[in-house]
């Protein structure tokens, strides 16, 4: 049962795999993958290119890499990619803070939790990502948090 789902083979798994062929589908044809389709603007676009009659459109593609692309564009994909490939770096300079390395987990587990999900827009996680961004940014300038008062 594990294997199944590690390797997509349940009926969950066949779902976004079906979900990212379609996706893929919509941003192969004319300027799809330049422009994107705007946000929210998934379930819309993608009913054309949705084949797999037996599921539903869903709200997202299932991966937080095609949704950002299907529904920013190409512009707003490579933004986001400059902007996770930035925050790494950062915390990978100030990676002997405990608080840095407890950031840059929670940050990546929602990047490889998006590789099958888009954790991101869910509201309370947003606020978590720009949370964890946050303290990483601040031991960055601030050089450590400090329990002692100035």
């Amino acid at each position: 049962m594990i294997v199944q789902k590690v390797t997509l083979q349940d009926y969950s798994g066949q779902v976004r795999v079906s979900q990212w062929q379609e996706t893929w589908d919509y941003l192969k044809d004319d300027k799809h993958w330049i422009l994107g389709a705007g946000l929210s603007g998934y379930p819309t676009a993608l009913a054309p290119y949705h084949t797999a009659k037996q599921y539903e459109i869903f709200q997202y593609p299932h991966n937080i890499f095609l949704n950002v692309w299907v529904e920013l564009g190409l512009l707003g994909f490579i933004a986001f990619t400059i902007l996770a490939v930035a925050v790494a770096r950062l915390a990978w300079r100030n990676r002997q803070g405990v608080f840095v390395l407890a950031a840059s987990a929670g940050l990546l587990e929602m990047l490889i939790h998006g590789l099958v999900d888009v954790p991101y827009f869910k509201n309370d996680l947003a606020v978590l990502t720009w949370l964890l961004v946050a303290v990483i940014v601040v031991v960055q300038k601030q050089g450590t948090f400090s329990t002692e008062n100035p």
